[in-house]
């Protein structure tokens, strides 16, 4: 298991340079004998704007697609990606057969992926993450209010956000206050724009 963390992070620190050992890292993908060192290749291709990643997610997707834990970190691993075109993914895999709002892990693979783990896209400047995340909380609600209430977490530190990102999260916690959500919701959101002090 060290070793296997290791040649993870290994992967991680190569994918920084960019493109310079994508096939190095491509090729780890092809050889990984178990799930989780394909799953941390593929992790460290996602972070190279080649479609080297498409492809490896495509191979994984073959391989895995009869189990949904394991396919719940495909999903995340793409909510998770620094990438121009996160938007559009985003956007596609909530629109696949097998993304449910009604089941809660491939809403947390996803979303609680994307708003939690993902602080460069979910905060970009325009605030489409933070907008993105509300239309989820706000159909999800009324299916899961637990889930819903953990998703709205996401937006607990807004006060620390630069002006421009602070104006819009409180415009979508306004947005959430005024949409009848479930107790719990209501709760978060309350405290969370409630005045400090």
């Amino acid at each position: 298991a060290g070793q296997r963390a290791l040649k993870g992070a290994a992967l991680s620190l190569l994918s920084t340079l960019g493109s310079k050992h994508e096939t190095r890292i491509e090729a780890a993908f092809n050889e990984a004998s178990t799930m989780t060192t394909r799953l941390a290749a593929l992790t460290a291709l996602s972070s190279i704007e080649t479609e080297t990643f498409d492809r490896a997610l495509a191979a994984f997707e073959s391989r895995w697609s009869d189990s949904p834990l394991v396919m719940d970190k495909w999903f995340g691993v793409q909510a998770m990606s620094i990438r121009g075109d996160i938007r559009e993914r985003l956007a596609k895999l909530a629109a696949r057969p097998d993304y449910d709002l009604k089941n809660p892990n491939r809403v947390r693979a996803l979303v609680a992926a994307f708003s939690m783990s993902n602080p460069v896209a979910f905060h970009a400047a325009d605030g489409w993450g933070y907008r993105f995340l509300v239309d989820v909380i706000v159909q999800v609600d009324a299916l899961n209010p637990a889930l819903s209430a953990r998703l709205c977490t996401a937006f607990e530190s807004w006060r620390a956000f630069d002006a421009p990102r602070r104006r819009e999260a409180e415009a979508q916690q306004k947005r959430l206050a005024d949409a009848g959500l479930s107790k719990n919701a209501q709760d978060i959101i309350g405290r969370a724009l409630a005045q400090p002090g």
